[in-house]
């Protein structure tokens, strides 16, 4: 996923919303994906879970686990940047 934090930073001005309502609103989707990637089911990929179906199975299960956890970092960096140029302006 590659999505641009400039294609969706919104634009503080006099008929949108404030910097503090737009601010408050990705601080606390901010928090979320902090309480989410806290809350990531790492039993569920442990090999002990996997290994009855097969080796490939297995290493699978690890490749699909790391790509979440890359995905889910990857969403909480956008929002890291999209808070830092609403508060740029």
């Amino acid at each position: 996923m590659s999505i641009n934090p400039e294609d969706i930073t919104p634009t503080v001005h006099c008929n949108g919303n404030s910097k503090a309502s737009l601010l408050t609103e990705w601080y606390a989707f901010h928090k979320k994906l902090d309480a989410v990637l806290e809350g990531f089911p790492h039993e569920s990929f442990h090999a002990r879970n996997h290994y009855i179906r097969s080796d490939v199975a297995t290493k699978g299960c690890r490749i699909a686990q790391g790509e979440l956890q890359r995905q889910l970092l990857s969403i909480k960096n956008l929002s890291e940047s999209v808070i830092q140029k609403i508060q740029e302006q």
